[in-house]
């Protein structure tokens, strides 16, 4: 269960995991935005649990929130997935819902670390990716460069191994 503000409205959506492994999302029930305790019509349609979700949205919208930029939230995020694990090394079983949910948002999340490059921020698409050989021929001419520039004209034509 989610809880959405559409204009004036909150509406209450139900998420069902189906036998196919595909999220289903239903809106239950609507009601006044300007509510901060369960209405009664609210309550009817709600299950025990999705009711005590709902109470502690309620609390949790009436207290001041602490902006988080977007780049702290990254800076803390490594710190969740740890307790995260600690926690489900702990648990004997785990629910499909939340197995889906989890393993969904960790591909995204994946998808999206690999197509960036932690150096420059730029996208690894963009970058000019080193055959083998060009990686071991780098270091080589560098040298090559260093003993011209030191000798002049002299360059060594090869680098050689064990001197």
């Amino acid at each position: 269960m989610y809880f959405k503000v559409v204009g004036s409205r909150v509406q209450c959506i139900r998420q069902q995991l189906n036998t196919d492994n595909t999220l289903t999302e239903t809106m239950v029930v609507s009601f006044d935005s300007h509510l901060t305790e369960v209405a009664p019509h609210v309550a009817a349609k709600l299950s025990s649990d999705e009711i005590g979700e709902l109470k502690c949205w309620l609390r949790g919208r009436n207290v001041p929130k602490q902006i988080i930029s977007e780049y702290h939230l990254l800076e803390m995020l490594p710190e969740i997935i740890a307790e995260a694990n600690f926690i489900l090394a702990k648990q004997s079983h785990l629910d499909k819902k939340t197995f889906y949910k989890l393993t969904h948002s960790i591909e995204e999340l994946t998808e999206n670390l690999n197509r960036l490059n932690t150096r420059t921020g730029t996208r690894l698409d963009k970058l000019k990716i080193m055959e083998k050989d060009e990686i071991l021929f780098e270091p080589i001419n560098q040298e090559k460069g260093t003993w011209a520039n030191l000798n002049n004209d002299r360059a060594p034509n090869q680098v050689r191994a064990g001197i």
